[in-house]
């Protein structure tokens, strides 16, 4: 018996998506990575972090000298601009910096937290008239994990999305690992989760 035509072509368009998927399937599968791959990825990411955690949730960038917190001002903000040595002097030079570091998505909790501000909060730093400003009255955390990437083990890994644990101190105890992850951005990895 002869087939009608759509018959046969769905079964070829049937036929190659199957072959995609598997494709996909074994591409995933065959995309895990080392530990030792892993680990060096993550040498260079997690000092960038640790910076980049003091910046936004820690210390922050220093502000010009002679900034002083002013208590009798009763301010909620009290912005000034960050110090000449700052190696940041725009807000698009310090998002171009963290980007570096940290994938999209990510990048849109830190800007709207940190850079744009929410109903709830003010956001801890500003620019004016092309000049960078940091919120001196804006209270960081005391940043107490220390990771270890150079001891880090994959937990997961697929094609463009890796999941490793980190063993970490807290107040310089050992304490559970940190599970983060990352994404594969524009061919670089990059962290998709919190390091502090």
């Amino acid at each position: 018996m002869i087939q009608p035509p759509i018959n046969k072509a769905m079964r070829k368009l049937s036929l190659f998506a199957l072959f995609l998927v598997i494709s996909i399937l074994l591409s995933s599968c065959g995309g895990s990575m080392s530990d030792a791959e892993a680990r060096q990825i993550l040498s260079e990411l997690i000092p960038k972090a640790e910076y980049f955690n003091d910046v936004f949730w820690g210390k922050g960038l220093p502000a010009e000298e002679g900034a002083v917190f002013d208590e009798s001002k009763k301010a909620v903000r009290q912005y000034y601009d960050v110090a000449a040595d700052c190696p940041y002097r725009t807000m698009d030079e310090l998002k171009a910096a963290a980007a570096e570091v940290y994938s999209r998505e990510y990048m849109e909790i830190i800007t709207e937290t940190m850079l744009e501000g929410t109903e709830d909060f003010f956001p801890r730093y500003d620019e004016v008239n092309g000049v960078l400003r940091v919120d001196i009255a804006y209270q960081g955390y005391n940043l107490r994990s220390k990771l270890y990437p150079e001891r880090a083990t994959v937990a997961r890994s697929a094609m463009n999305l890796l999941e490793v644990l980190i063993p970490c101190d807290f107040d310089g105890e050992p304490a559970e690992d940190y599970r983060v992850t990352l994404v594969r951005e524009a061919g670089k990895w990059l962290l998709d989760s919190p390091t502090y």
